[in-house]
């Protein structure tokens, strides 16, 4: 529990200080952007995120039946919802969680449903890199520079200051390395390590479903329609702020892709989703720094309102669902 409470003190810590930071003139228009925003936009960016969990559990469906188990849709909606409420709280919790509740009431053996969620995060994270890749293409140079500004020179002028940094950082990397194999040395022939292998062939056995889903083009369907209305959620928000309503298709990706960062670097991306966006804005589109902070926090706020939400809502009605007594 001390690693998620450090991020989460963390994140906390930079909208803080994003905040504490500010002059008068950017609170003041900061202020006046949540004022005169269009809300109606925000609940239509709302209703992205609920159209991408509503695929995500159809998707996540897909993956578990040629398991031989065909769990409700309900059930496992429910427990997506969870999932994501759990992870504001403790990241990585949410996974645990929707594998635990769904292979309870559908009675389907957790070893499995956690191969399946593998599975799910592994084409997630494909598809992150290709909207990545499909970003760098469409704006390479301005991202360049941006990526140098703000990564690249920062991180060349520290190593210059600290010269001992670089060596420090090398050796750490090798004592770890050596621990890391004094460890598999301990573990190897041990009787807990075979264990673990049992239950790694359960989860391969899950990870094999993505070559036996039956109807593959509409699973790719599902794949891309997540991430599209990721992207919708942000685009969709655009016309909220008079600051923002004339970005386009290249700042919607962008957005897309630098808040994903944000989002995994501090439980719920808080701080940090704030912090990237708000810079994305300012320094590649030019969006004035009351209006680009305003906007970061109206679509975090927006999405993060909507989780929990439906989260707690979902952790109070799935006791209503009966548990399965035989496998489908």
């Amino acid at each position: 529990m001390l690693k998620p409470a450090i991020f989460l003190a963390l994140g906390v810590f930079i909208l803080w200080k994003l905040v504490d930071g500010m002059s008068e003139e950017v609170r003041l228009q900061t202020v006046d952007a949540l004022r005169q925003a269009k809300y109606g936009w925000v609940v239509l960016s709302i209703g992205c995120g609920i159209l991408s969990h509503m695929s995500r559990t159809q998707r996540w469906r897909m993956l578990i039946e040629p398991l031989g188990h065909y769990p409700r849709y309900g059930v496992t909606f429910l427990c997506v919802m969870i999932s994501y409420v759990a992870n504001l709280a403790v990241p990585r919790l949410g996974e645990v969680l929707k594998c635990t509740f769904l292979s309870r009431y559908e009675r389907i053996p957790a070893d499995k449903v956690i191969g399946t969620m593998i599975a799910e995060r592994s084409v997630d994270a494909i598809t992150l890199v290709l909207v990545t890749l499909l970003t760098l293409a469409l704006q390479y140079n301005k991202l360049r520079d941006f990526f140098h500004e703000s990564v690249t020179a920062p991180m060349q002028a520290t190593l210059a200051s600290n010269p001992l940094l670089g060596p420090g950082l090398l050796i750490g990397l090798g004592l770890g390395l050596v621990l890391a194999w004094l460890a598999w040395r301990k573990v190897r022939d041990s009787e807990r390590l075979e264990r673990f292998r049992d239950v790694l062939r359960n989860v391969k056995e899950g990870l094999t479903s993505l070559r036996r889903v039956r109807n593959l083009p509409l699973f790719i369907f599902h794949s891309f329609f997540i991430w599209a209305m990721y992207y919708a959620m942000v685009a969709i928000a655009f016309p909220a702020l008079v600051e923002t309503a004339g970005l386009g298709f290249s700042a919607g990706m962008a957005i897309l892709v630098f808040g994903s960062v944000g989002i995994i670097a501090t439980p719920g991306g808080i701080g940090a989703y704030q912090l990237i966006v708000s810079e994305t804005l300012v320094k590649l589109y030019g969006v004035a720094e009351g209006g680009a902070f305003a906007f970061a926090n109206i679509v975090w706020g927006a999405q993060t309102a909507m989780i929990i939400v439906f989260g707690l809502a979902s952790l109070a009605l799935l006791p209503l669902f009966r548990v399965r007594h035989q496998p489908a």
